[in-house]
């Protein structure tokens, strides 16, 4: 085997920034050149963008054309930017938060080649400003010029590249078919309640929330008044309203916290509801008594209802109550808005039916969610693992169909 070279990036390759015209000149802008920013760098493989200036944008600022089969790789940006890779497919120019990396001489380093290796070391070149990680400060050209790269044989960059397309081709078609899979069976519960609300509507009585159950706000303890606070009492906030089960409450009140405000005790099996902004119509019944605050509408028990149909019951007929929401700032729902959503109130027997069919439903949709997400998971691993092999000599077509057939 021929002994790969290591170069530094400054030393095989070309490497430009690019600069954004001034927003106060309008005519900058919108003409017929391209011009990236950060965010286009998240496409892999750069055909297409939305921004666009005029040559006389491009002459005022330090952006100049970018030559077409090059590596972006962004120096900064929201998120998990910072270190992200792509081809450049188009001409085009970029912003100061990009940078180009162009081989010199494609017969001793190929694009797509240098790609794959800068593609493979995401956490490696994100590591490079700081020890953890956790570092926001950005890439710079003097950090990029210096990265190293191997150069091995051109019939052996071929060769690498060849396989890895294939590769990655077959993974992103199994990637798509399995998030098409995992969004049908996130669906899969949706639907069967939608199918177990519609089967007995037209037969089953209806009444107003209000009317048939006890509904209340509660309320909030002085913040500043320490006696307050730090009791036996479990106290919810909208913000962790997350499911069908509460969960562990971030904050417990005292009995003196509970009589000194508007908030309210309610029993084991109560259903709360989110009435403001983003939290409206998120719901969560009740593992334990508990009390909660004014953005919070809690729904007593009733031999009438069973909490857990009440709970279906609200969801199913989500987008229609929601549009009841008022507001300038936020969209919110009262109280009253509450009291008068119609409800079903079936027999004891049909409550109970529906509810086992939607827990089978519920059981069935999160087992196959889980399935699917272990196969994204594996592909994920399985694209590091051979890029990892590519550059360490262990990459071979054979291996590589192996691998993907056992994932995919």
């Amino acid at each position: 085997m021929v002994k790969w070279t290591a170069k530094t990036l400054g030393e095989v390759c070309t490497l430009a920034t690019g600069g954004t015209p001034s927003r106060a000149r309008p005519e900058y802008f919108g003409g017929d050149i391209p011009w990236l920013v950060s965010g286009d760098i998240n496409r892999g493989e750069i055909l297409e963008c939305e921004g666009r200036i005029t040559d006389a944008g491009m002459r005022s600022c330090n952006a100049k054309l970018l030559p077409k089969n090059s590596v972006m790789i962004a120096l900064n940006g929201q998120g998990k930017t910072r270190a992200t890779v792509a081809m450049l497919r188009i001409e085009a120019t970029c912003n100061q938060s990009l940078v180009c990396i162009s081989p010199r001489d494609h017969s001793v380093l190929l694009p797509e080649f240098l790609y794959a290796n800068l593609h493979g070391r995401y956490e490696e070149l994100r590591r490079l400003t700081s020890d953890d990680d956790k570092d926001r400060r950005g890439l710079n050209m003097g950090i990029i010029r210096e990265i190293k790269v191997p150069v091995p044989p051109l019939p052996e960059q071929r060769r690498i590249v060849a396989i890895l397309d294939e590769a990655f081709q077959g993974i992103a078609t199994a990637k798509a078919n399995t998030e098409k899979n995992l969004q049908n069976a996130r669906e899969l519960f949706a639907l069967q309640r939608e199918a177990s609300f519609t089967e007995g509507r037209q037969s089953w009585p209806a009444m107003p929330l209000g009317d048939v159950t006890e509904v209340q706000s509660g309320g909030t303890p002085l913040v500043s008044t320490k006696k307050f606070w730090g009791g036996d009492i479990a106290w919810y906030s909208s913000g962790e309203l997350n499911g069908i089960e509460t969960s562990e409450p971030e904050r417990f009140i005292t009995e003196a916290g509970l009589s000194g405000s508007n908030a309210k005790l309610f029993p084991k099996g109560s259903l709360l509801v989110g009435m403001y902004d983003t939290a409206a119509l998120k719901m969560s019944i009740l593992d334990r008594e508990a009390a909660f605050n004014q953005a919070i509408a809690g729904v007593k028990p009733n031999p009438r209802l069973e909490t857990e149909f009440l709970f279906h019951a609200i969801n199913v007929q989500k987008s229609a109550i929601l549009n009841l929401r008022r507001g300038v700032r936020q969209k919110n729902l009262s109280l009253g808005k509450i009291k008068e959503i119609v409800v079903p109130v079936p027999s004891a027997q049909v409550q109970r039916n529906i509810i086992e069919r939607l827990r089978s439903a519920q059981e069935m949709s999160d087992r196959l969610q889980t399935v699917y997400q272990r196969k994204l998971s594996a592909l994920e691993e399985l694209r590091k693992s051979l890029l990892h092999q590519a550059f360490t000599g262990a990459l071979t077509a054979k291996s590589t169909d192996k691998q993907l057939e056992a994932v995919a």
